[in-house]
């Protein structure tokens, strides 16, 4: 998908998903936006890495996408209707 291309009729849904670096023995958690539309359906996943950096991953529709095209994507459609998860205080 390239960056002038639009989606027509895009349904998403938000998860959140474990991930795991190639070659790492730690698991983390990330974002997946799966996207359905007339042009067919593929998915992003936002992996927010040490130091801030945030890289994204495309697969189906977003396959080969640049990272700029998969996060202009991202802000246009990750987005949730459902209230947030309750966050455990971690206390000791």
């Amino acid at each position: 998908m390239s960056a002038q291309t639009r989606l027509t009729n895009p349904a998403a849904l938000l998860e959140r998903v474990p991930v795991r670096e190639r070659g790492g023995s730690l698991t983390r958690s990330a974002w997946r936006v799966a996207i359905t539309a007339n042009e067919g359906s593929g998915t992003i996943v936002r992996i927010e890495a040490e130091g801030g950096a945030v890289h994204f991953r495309g697969d189906g529709l977003f396959l080969g996408s640049s990272p700029e095209e998969m996060a202009a994507a991202w802000e246009a459609l990750a987005r949730s209707d459902a209230p947030p998860e309750p966050e455990s205080m971690q206390l000791g």
